[in-house]
């Protein structure tokens, strides 16, 4: 008798553990549509990166050759020579000095304001080809020393031959000859 009823308890155990295996494979079979589910928008999500960056490259490659002519240009018109500058793939600037290529951080702010005021340049320039639109500038030169600022205040009356231009200047000195 308590041979049978340990028989009978394990025929229990073993009922149990049979109708689990049910729910196990139903379980097993939810988690495996999931799982492809999750697949394919994985693999849609990963191709979409790849177009993605690859529009990237190819916007950078389309515009990198004009940004740099440009920016080539506005130096030139801004410092005569003195501020030679490079504008890499990923649009990270650089100025040349003494043939030494240097982040644009290592100089002075008023440097830096230069350098950065004949990139947005080159950058409206190399965007709007056909169509030349106002600029709007906001106390741009605020760190310019007084040599930098007289160069950058002819700089303006230069480009403002091919482009309007609104210069907000919160202090009378920063507007001479404007």
């Amino acid at each position: 008798v308590k041979r049978l009823a340990e028989i009978n308890a394990r025929i229990k155990e073993i009922e149990n553990q049979a109708s689990k295996v049910v729910e196990y494979e139903e379980e097993l079979t939810d988690l495996k549509e999931k799982l492809e589910k999750e697949q394919k928008e994985y693999e849609i999500i990963n191709l979409t990166l790849e177009y993605l960056n690859k529009a990237d490259e190819n916007l950078k490659i389309k515009y990198r050759a004009p940004l740099q002519n440009n920016l080539d240009k506005y130096t030139a018109l801004l410092s005569d020579d003195k501020i030679k500058a490079n504008i890499d793939i990923d649009l990270k600037v650089t100025a040349l000095e003494n043939g030494i290529s240097r982040d644009i951080d290592y100089y002075s702010e008023g440097t830096k304001n230069l350098i950065e005021i004949c990139v947005r340049f080159a950058l409206v320039e190399a965007l709007f080809t056909e169509d030349k639109p106002p600029i709007i500038l906001d106390d741009p030169f605020v760190n310019l020393d007084g040599e930098k600022l007289s160069n950058a205040l002819k700089f303006l009356e230069k480009i403002s031959k091919e482009y309007q231009i609104i210069y907000l200047i919160c202090h009378e000195s920063r507007g001479r000859n404007v």
